[in-house]
């Protein structure tokens, strides 16, 4: 029986090649770790049979996806913690490195490629402003996490001992990151906005009941892939996208206040200027629903789309949540977006990333990195013409020069084209980063 790619999992009622698939899946895919700690540890190899060696041995502790599943089910009852999350990603340049096989590495164009290659195609800083680290060549990322600092400290010198006594294997960098929560638990970013909120699904059981509007639903497939090293029908894989982007806090601010006195926004309204920024208020709050925050901080609203603001005269074309998410807006659009919603839904990416000190360590899974992460970036975060003509580039993310924004200065009403007090590309500066894929943990542990 082979694994339905084109469905969500119900995990509990898996079968035995979907247990299979599960037990060599690693974690981290399906479902978050969910931990609120984490180091990520960039390697490098130099001695191929070494290197197998040490990545041999390490997988052999790696987290399984139906590990991480039944962990989290128990945590559910028990509040007991399973502890350490561990998990290993390869680039393309660690598979030559460790001298795998080219039949046994994975096909993805930009995978084979590399972040630094593809960067001038999605408007990305030049690696030589990169941190010193991200511009060596990067062989491999350990994902460590834990529930507390300290734990990862410990778990991230059990891992140098490691590397220690495999001298084909050396540490080139390290990142930690931190959930950042608000008041009400919620996962926020840097700026003070809740994240993660609507991330594709892909376990039934996770699924939210009977929405109207909009679900975030995803098949399988939206991140699996059949690995090419793996042993079986059922050992499967991910595409990843690591990036470190640095979050500058001080100028996003300063374009709200700015951006709020520009349209004559006062009292409780200004916080709108920063919800038409991002498309949500700081509590998660979706702008096209509500003129103000509070509608549901506890639990944020992710039912809904955008079909009864056309026109951008509650949430702006351009706010990050509608470029990154059009909730079946690019159905409408010229090519390359003139696709059913079934279409548009394939590209998204699933998010699993952390906050570090000064800004977001942006992980993603998919099942194809040209198709999802750079055509989400070339097409509709970087491209001033989608969702509409005028629409502009995604303010917070977008990476090129944009005309005017349009700006609904009442709430409801229709928008126009007012000059912005800000400049594209000025609140988030990448860092580095990576392509990787997430092999099954099969072909890790019968490396020769």
């Amino acid at each position: 029986m082979r694994i339905d790619l084109d469905q969500p999992l119900a995990w509990e009622q898996a079968n035995q090649p979907e247990q299979a698939m599960l037990n060599d899946l690693q974690g981290n895919i399906v479902k978050s770790h969910g931990r609120n700690h984490a180091a990520h540890v960039f390697l490098h190899f130099e001695d191929p049979p070494k290197a197998r060696q040490f990545v041999r041995a390490l997988g052999h502790e790696l987290t399984c996806a139906l590990r991480q599943l039944n962990d989290t089910k128990e945590f559910k009852k028990t509040r007991t913690s399973a502890g350490q999350f561990l998990a290993f990603l390869l680039s393309a340049a660690g598979y030559d490195a460790l001298e795998i096989d080219s039949s046994k590495i994975p096909s993805g164009a930009a995978f084979r490629t590399g972040m630094k290659q593809r960067g001038a195609d999605l408007a990305d800083s030049p690696p030589i402003t990169w941190d010193k680290h991200f511009q060596q060549a990067c062989h491999a990322m350990v994902l460590i996490a834990d529930d507390s600092a300290p734990n990862v400290r410990r778990d991230l010198r059990r891992l140098r001992r490691k590397i220690e006594r495999h001298v084909g294997v050396s540490e080139i960098g390290v990142e930690i990151g931190k959930v950042i929560r608000n008041e009400y638990g919620r996962a926020t970013e840097h700026f003070g906005y809740v994240d993660g909120i609507s991330v594709p699904v892909m376990l039934r059981e996770d699924l939210p009941e009977s929405p109207e509007h909009w679900s975030p639903t995803a098949p399988l497939g939206q991140a699996l892939v059949q690995d090419p090293g793996g042993g079986s029908a059922t050992s499967f894989g991910s595409y990843v996208v690591f990036r470190k982007l640095e979050q500058h806090v001080p100028a996003f601010k300063q374009a709200e206040e700015q951006l709020a006195h520009l349209l004559g926004l006062e009292g409780s309204d200004e916080e709108r200027a920063g919800a038409m920024l991002i498309g949500r208020f700081e509590d998660g709050t979706p702008l096209v629903l509500s003129k103000e925050d509070g509608l549901s901080p506890e639990a944020p609203v992710n039912d809904f789309s955008y079909a009864g603001d056309p026109l951008g005269r509650r949430c702006p074309m351009h706010a990050h949540i509608r470029k990154v998410n059009p909730r079946g807006e690019s159905v409408t659009q010229q090519p390359p977006f003139s696709e059913d919603e079934h279409a548009e839904r394939a590209h998204m990416i699933v998010r699993r990333g952390i906050t570090y000190d000064a800004g977001l360590l942006f992980i993603a899974y998919q099942s194809s990195i040209e198709d999802q992460f750079e055509f989400i970036q070339r097409h509709w975060v970087n491209n001033p013409g989608f969702v509409t003509s005028s629409a502009g580039l995604d303010p917070i993310i977008g990476q090129q020069a944009s005309a005017p924004y349009q700006w609904p200065i009442l709430w409801g009403e229709e928008a126009a084209p007012i000059a912005a007090p800000f400049g594209i590309g000025s609140f988030i500066t990448l860092k580095g980063g990576e392509y990787f894929f997430a092999p099954c943990i099969s072909f890790l542990t019968s490396l020769p």
